[in-house]
């Protein structure tokens, strides 16, 4: 991995990534729907990446904050789990990154359940902006949610249970990978006591690692 850009270089790349990635028509040219324009939020600085599977219909109006408000005006289940390992919602939406294997929402599920998984076709399309957000950031936690961006990050559990692997944590170079479940209220993953018990650990750990990089 290149040496970290200064600050003022690494936000100015970041900006210039950003303006691009805004005018990004890639899916929609290659026949898919998009419903929303990206969503991302955080500075270069940040030493931690939150990458969830794609954007939620719910983050997709004028602010298009990751992460935001359900349905009934609650708070992503993620944010709960943050604080649980030190980080209160402000403080890491102000010092961290938030992005997503896909950068756009990518509409309902066929079932109506929940939104729909983005095709590996979509995520091919958008791996150069995800690419390009660590190598200018280079975090050293990246906090993957969910199956989709756990397994980008980590394929060799792909197809794995995530009980076997929640609670574990994966040192890639200089960068700690946490894989975590999805937050989502559609998955049942989380009603089993002991797959919650998974997720303490997971957190846990995170919160070692948290104050053992003196991260803020």
């Amino acid at each position: 991995m290149p040496s970290r850009l200064n600050s003022i270089d690494a936000q100015a790349q970041l900006d210039q990534l950003h303006h691009e990635l805004r005018q990004c028509r890639k899916c929609a040219e290659a026949g898919y729907f998009i419903g929303s324009r990206p969503v991302f939020a955080g500075p270069a600085s940040a030493q931690v990446i939150v990458v969830g599977q794609a954007p939620a219909k719910v983050e997709t109006g004028r602010d298009g904050i990751p992460f935001g408000l359900r349905r009934g005006g609650q708070r992503s289940l993620l944010w709960e789990w943050l604080e649980q390992a030190g980080w209160p919602e402000a403080d890491f939406r102000a010092r961290q990154y938030l992005s997503a294997v896909t950068k756009c929402y990518p509409g309902k599920s066929r079932s109506g359940s929940g939104d729909r998984a983005p095709t590996a076709a979509e995520r091919r399309l958008c791996a150069p902006w995800r690419e390009r957000e660590l190598a200018i950031i280079q975090p050293k936690i990246i906090i993957a949610i969910g199956r989709i961006a756990i397994e980008q990050f980590l394929p060799e559990l792909k197809g794995q249970p995530l009980e076997t692997f929640i609670s574990q944590i994966f040192q890639r170079g200089p960068t700690t990978i946490v894989p975590l479940p999805h937050p989502s209220g559609v998955s049942r993953w989380l009603n089993k006591p002991e797959n919650r018990a998974k997720v303490d650990e997971a957190l846990a750990q995170l919160k070692a690692l948290k104050n053992n990089l003196e991260i803020s």
